[in-house]
């Protein structure tokens, strides 16, 4: 917590590991500093607690993982969708007068992507999407596709239900909601998501104007920042959208937009149409531009990501791309360079490049995911991780008696390491030819 403060961080969030122990203490500093508090409902403290410290909660499925499933955890087969329970909780979270940030709109995305993928990427607004960030949602890599087998989908279309009355009876209680979208992590295009936010709040039971205030004027107070924006007042920052319809009739209607004003510089339709025109271009010189750093000054590369790239999703596009037209030889010096440059470089790290051997596993491409994993068990011979995914990948690949041989190798460096039960039930199933 004295971390994010000392960088100027406003808020911080809290997400699903922190233990019960830990988060009265963190709790307990944000407060001394001063910052905002939200996140998810940490499986530790649970539900009470979380609500009890004064912690907004991001995504209204958090209320089903914790108040409503018995075993506290991410397993929609464990929740029970008691109605009974609804005016409870919602009196109990307006009572301990936190904000909520429903997200409905973006698990509907995850049923979407779950139960129709093909319907999901037919978005048009994906295509303003980083072709690097898109991978995520092929079928071959979809959490939720992969993660949902069809017998599951009543469930998670009730969980949706459940989830729209349990927004309405919040908001009847008093409980502040904010419109948020989680943009791009889970489906909703960031910017476009907002209005399928809007008209998914409309939908269960809010008016356009109830709504417009979950976008603006709560947001202002929860930030604690009423004095400068929220409403249209003088003197506040003059961050305007500027209509053809009236949104208080129709919340479809903020999609109609003639132009923006940004603290007070006027943006017409035509001017945003090209800016947004010109977005998936940029993605491309911005990855071909990485690719050329890496390979000619991996240190500016590396500070460039750093500040960039948060979650490393362009330079392991980069990487790839490089991987793939260089050949395993000029790849592996290009892994050299970037080591001596970096040697705590996540791109080229034992993670690093066991994530790409999976990604050309996931694609079929036997040859470059073997060639990657197998030089990973050289650089780093003392991991059984290493052994384990080559071992994996040779089975994949057809190859069962040397697969049987990376996986003793991986007992053998570490009998203990987190797949040894699967590796020895593979060599029991899979007996050495004679």
């Amino acid at each position: 917590m004295d971390e994010q403060a000392d960088a100027g961080y406003d808020a911080v969030k809290i997400y699903n590991q922190v233990s019960k122990e830990e988060y009265p203490a963190l709790i307990a500093e944000a407060k001394r500093r001063n910052l905002l508090l939200m996140g998810h409902v940490a499986r530790g403290p649970d539900f009470e607690m979380t609500i009890g410290s004064g912690q907004s909660i991001a995504h209204l499925e958090e209320f089903l993982y914790t108040y409503f499933n018995p075993q506290h955890d991410d397993n929609n087969d464990h929740i029970v969708f008691d109605e009974a329970k609804i005016p409870v909780v919602a009196r109990a979270t307006a009572e301990a007068r936190i904000y909520v940030i429903p997200t409905l709109s973006t698990y509907a995305t995850i049923v979407q992507q779950a139960t129709d993928l093909d319907s999901f990427l037919k978005d048009p607004s994906l295509k303003y999407l980083p072709p690097w960030a898109l991978e995520q949602y092929r079928p071959e890599a979809n959490r939720y596709k992969n993660g949902f087998q069809p017998e599951q989908y009543p469930r998670l279309r009730t969980s949706l239900a459940f989830q729209r009355k349990l927004v309405k009876a919040l908001f009847d209680a008093g409980v502040p909601l904010m419109t948020g979208t989680d943009a791009p992590d889970v489906g909703p295009m960031a910017g476009f998501g907002i209005h399928a936010e809007l008209d998914e709040l409309v939908s269960d039971g809010l008016s356009p104007f109830q709504v417009l205030q979950m976008a603006t004027v709560n947001p202002a107070r929860f930030f604690r920042q009423s004095a400068e924006f929220g409403t249209v007042e003088v003197g506040k920052r003059a961050d305007l959208v500027l209509l053809r319809g009236n949104p208080l009739a129709d919340t479809r209607a903020t999609r109609g937009i003639v132009g923006v004003m940004v603290r007070g510089r006027w943006l017409s339709s035509a001017e945003l149409a090209k800016k947004i025109g010109a977005i998936p271009g940029a993605y491309e010189r911005e990855l071909h531009q990485t690719e050329q750093d890496l390979a000619a000054d991996p240190e500016k590369a590396e500070q460039y990501l750093n500040h960039h790239d948060p979650m490393g999703s362009l330079g392991g596009a980069a990487v790839s791309d490089i991987a793939r037209t260089s050949g395993i030889s000029k790849f592996r010096q290009f892994v050299l360079n970037v080591r001596q440059a970096d040697a705590q470089s996540k791109l080229v790290s034992e993670s690093g490049i066991n994530t790409l051997g999976y990604n050309f596993l996931r694609e079929k491409r036997y040859s470059e995911a073997l060639a990657l994993l197998r030089m990973n068990t050289e650089d780093f011979p003392r991991s059984a991780n290493t052994y384990d995914s080559l071992g994996e990948a040779l089975f994949k690949s057809g190859d069962v008696e040397q697969a049987r041989q990376s996986y003793a190798k991986a007992l053998e460096v570490d009998p203990k390491y987190p797949n040894a039960d699967f590796a020895r039930k593979f060599l029991a199933e899979h007996v050495e030819r004679q």
